[in-house]
């Protein structure tokens, strides 16, 4: 006689378990996200001028060495690896180019002209193109990846209250605090701190002083247009899904608790001075309004209105600027040929990830000012890592977001489009600034970017599925 099955009748627990366990997972890779934007918000080429925090207090009120979050980013991922599928119409040269991309980094690494530099450099990339390839094959678009938006919004509310505490006098106290320190008035423990190897020399740099006595804000971040780079990216994303989080609640709670997150992160934008920052807002809210529901004549006008508003705000608010020149876009335009003379120089591996800075030194103009990133992470490709790297890197980000805008249905998931606008800013400050270099920016954006991948591969798996 058959023995009676036990378990027969009884739900079975493993999707829930899976359930539980994946959402649980991205509610943890969003606080990873989270704490990056406070403890990991300089170019990963400094890393190294700074000792690691030795108590509490460094802890809480300094960077962290990249090394630490590198060591978490291992961690998330090997418990991401079960959640991982490939899905089924994607692109081939989509999947293929990053590993393309990051592949060349290492060789590039292994002809650099400061080896230890392009190392380093080439495990953050590493960590960057992990990002994405866990945003694509972990999650399952966008609705799946919702958890990460909880620690996202942890970060960037601490991100915007700093930035408001340093408008409203925070600026002023750190710059009296370190005019203290340099000369010797603050407490014992304070000056052992600032006199340690490399501390001082990093204090009294120009670039420092430069930020504590600028009147633009930067909150965690390396310097304000690196503040600037993490609004346009992450708000869009994190006022939806405040929105979305909420259903539940009136419309006027829920208009408010976006509308606060939305203003303060737009009062932290003209705070932080970006005029690169200002100008893709602009564009980011007019891609906003052309797909709205308002009628298309309306539409237009609106946009319309925005971008002349935006652009005479942008030049009153700057004027001296302009009228002394606007030196930051010479400045750009000189680095941009050094760059390009670089990749004329070494046109198979380039100069070595991260070091465009060195192949700057011995090209620049006498009267130009130094810099250390070529304020384009496309061109820096080519001065960095030759012809390859270039090319691998634009069919990945270029080619990518270019298929993403294509196959992404818009109008089924307002939540990706707010998204896709958030990542159209990234993309478009790439252009002027170097958020690749940046881990803050860069591990959430490729992230968000291969989690969109994925809801436009579901996209185009249900409509071949439907013919």
């Amino acid at each position: 006689m058959a023995r009676a099955n036990p378990d027969r009748g009884k739900p079975n627990k493993g999707p829930k378990m899976a359930l539980i366990y994946s959402q649980s997972l991205f509610v943890v890779v969003g606080l990873f996200f989270g704490l990056a934007l406070l403890k990991f918000g300089n170019p990963v080429i400094f890393e190294g001028k700074l000792p690691p925090p030795s108590n509490l207090s460094e802890l809480v009120h300094f960077n962290w060495p990249i090394q630490w979050g590198w060591v978490i980013a291992a961690i998330i991922g090997v418990l991401l690896l079960p959640l991982c599928r490939l899905p089924a119409r994607f692109p081939k040269w989509l999947l293929i180019a990053p590993s393309v991309w990051l592949l060349w980094q290492w060789v590039a690494a292994a002809d650099s002209i400061l080896p230890d530099l392009s190392r380093l450099t080439v495990f953050h990339l590493t960590v960057v193109a992990a990002c994405f390839y866990f945003g694509l094959l972990a999650t399952r678009g966008i609705p799946s990846s919702m958890p990460i938006w909880l620690g996202i919004g942890i970060g960037l509310c601490l991100v915007i209250s700093i930035g408001f505490q340093q408008q409203f006098g925070g600026l002023e106290e750190t710059r009296i605090f370190y005019e203290k320190l340099a000369r010797g008035e603050q407490t014992p423990e304070l000056q052992a701190a600032f006199d340690r190897p490399g501390v001082r020399e990093i204090w009294q740099s120009p670039l420092f002083q430069f930020k504590v006595n600028s009147r633009r804000i930067y909150s965690t971040l390396f310097y304000p247009n690196t503040l600037a780079g993490v609004l346009l990216l992450l708000t869009p994303g994190l006022v939806a899904a405040v929105w979305l989080a909420f259903g539940g609640a009136s419309r006027i709670t829920r208009s408010m608790l976006a509308g606060l997150i939305l203003m303060g992160a737009g009062f932290c934008l003209i705070w932080s001075g970006s005029k690169a920052g200002w100008l893709i807002a602009v564009v980011q809210g007019g891609l906003l309004f052309l797909r709205s529901s308002i009628p298309t004549k309306w539409r237009r006008m609106i946009v319309i209105t925005i971008a002349i508003v935006g652009v005479a705000g942008l030049v009153i608010r700057n004027l001296d600027y302009f009228q002394r020149g606007a030196k930051s876009v010479g400045a750009r335009t000189d680095y941009w040929v050094s760059a390009g003379q670089a990749f004329v120089d070494n046109p198979v591996t380039g100069t070595g990830p991260g070091t465009f800075g060195e192949a700057y030194r011995v090209r620049k103009s006498a009267d130009s000012e130094m810099a250390q990133l070529a304020h384009n992470d496309f061109i820096q490709q080519a001065s960095d890592s030759g012809g390859v790297g270039f090319l691998s890197f634009l069919v990945f980000v270029g080619g990518g977001f270019w298929w993403l805008s294509r196959n992404l249905s818009f109008s089924s998931s307002a939540f990706a489009f707010v998204i896709w606008i958030g990542l159209a800013g990234w993309i478009l400050q790439c252009l002027v600034e170097f958020g690749l270099y940046i881990p803050a920016i860069a591990w959430p954006a490729f992230f968000l970017f291969g989690s969109l991948c994925r809801e436009a591969a579901n996209h185009v798996d249900t409509s071949a599925a439907s013919r």
